[in-house]
């Protein structure tokens, strides 16, 4: 009987043991890949100094969501007749947080925001900048490597369903070069551009027709200052004698004066508080040839907040107001203004003002 029932439930068992594999749910069938969107961005770099124009368009049918943001930009930049890339982006503390730009772009519309490419390549490649350079604009978040589906956030996504095309992270634009500017009409009156960079002759020797037996005082300022806050932000100077005698001068660092550009263009003057207080006979100071007095000074301190409320890169231009001639004490010091030949270029990452002040906005509508 045992037997019996033993042959009665093999079967069973088998058919229990290959129920579950014959009765397993197809796979799903993967996902078609959608082709990438038909939105173009690119970079307009009329001149080395900027300003640049960022401008993204949507050739797509469909209506596209975009992050309208310029600070998700790098830029891969090549000097002329350099070898080396440089990549340029913001600092990570400039950032804003992904998609608090959002802008929906339709068939043929655009969106474009100018900006300062100095903001982006900070440092003494700006310098190099000049006709030829190369430049080559990637927008949008960094892809995940080796992944099979990118995540979120995308730079362009869709915004209806059933979609035309997958969301992106990063749009790459082709590359550009910077122009070299026309001629200019030798009979105009205009003054001519100045070189990116002044360099100063390598030799050690004066140059030519340079006054000898007198002291000669030249302010060198600092050329980058790259703050987090206007808590940080500080502007060096040096003051060299590269005469052959000795020079008497009356120096302290509040006598440091400045012109400021801010990023929108307006200009403004502080510091040089000298006038306000005593002059000290410690402060003449007797420079030797090849001697040097240096200054650091707070902009915070030296100049009102309010200049400084913009994030962004200021152009500071920088003097030695030195009226002081030392009668009173019985000396003979040299008095004047002495100006930087170069100016100093500060990048304030935080201000008072946020990076953005007014949402992003379409450009231009399609022709029909």
């Amino acid at each position: 009987m045992l037997s019996h029932r033993v042959l009665f439930a093999a079967p069973l068992i088998a058919a229990s043991l290959i129920a579950p594999s014959s009765l397993a749910a197809k796979k799903p069938e993967p996902e078609p890949q959608l082709p990438p969107p038909d939105v173009s961005v690119a970079v307009q770099a009329p001149t080395a100094s900027g300003p640049w124009t960022l401008r993204v368009k949507n050739g797509q049918q469909q209506h596209v969501r975009i992050h309208a943001d310029l600070r998700l930009l790098r830029l891969l930049v090549r000097p002329v007749d350099q070898t080396k890339y440089v990549d340029c982006a913001l600092p990570s503390s400039m950032l804003g947080s992904p998609g608090d730009r959002e802008l929906e772009l339709g068939p043929g519309e655009t969106w474009s925001e100018k900006f300062d490419p100095r903001l982006f390549c900070f440092g003494k490649v700006l310098d190099d900048f000049g006709p030829g350079t190369a430049v080559t604009a990637f927008w949008g978040y960094v892809p995940v490597k080796n992944a099979k589906k990118q995540k979120g956030p995308f730079v362009v996504e869709p915004v209806v369903a059933p979609s035309e095309f997958s969301a992106q992270k990063r749009l790459v634009s082709l590359t550009t070069w910077i122009p070299t500017p026309p001629a200019k009409d030798a009979s105009s009156s205009a003054e001519p551009d100045k070189p990116a960079a002044a360099k100063e002759p390598e030799s050690s020797s004066p140059p030519p027709g340079t006054p000898i037996n007198t002291s000669r005082l030249v302010l060198e300022a600092g050329r980058f200052v790259d703050a987090s806050s206007l808590r940080e932000a500080r502007v060096s100077a040096t003051l060299r004698n590269k005469g052959d005698r000795d020079a008497l001068i009356h120096v302290r660092s509040d006598q440091l004066a400045f012109t400021i550009t801010s990023p929108d263009g307006q200009t403004s003057s502080c510091g040089g508080g000298s006038l306000s207080r005593a002059v000290v006979r410690d402060f003449f100071h007797t420079l030797r040839p090849k001697g040097s007095e240096a200054m650091t000074v707070l902009l915070g301190e030296a100049c009102p907040r309010s200049i400084f409320a913009q994030p962004g890169v200021y152009e500071i231009r920088s003097r030695l107001e030195a009226p002081d001639d030392g009668s009173r004490f019985e000396l003979k010091a040299q008095t004047g203004v002495f100006e930087a030949g170069k100016t100093t270029l500060l990048r304030l990452r935080d201000a008072k003002q946020p990076f953005y002040t007014a949402p992003p906005q379409v450009e231009s509508s399609p022709r029909h």
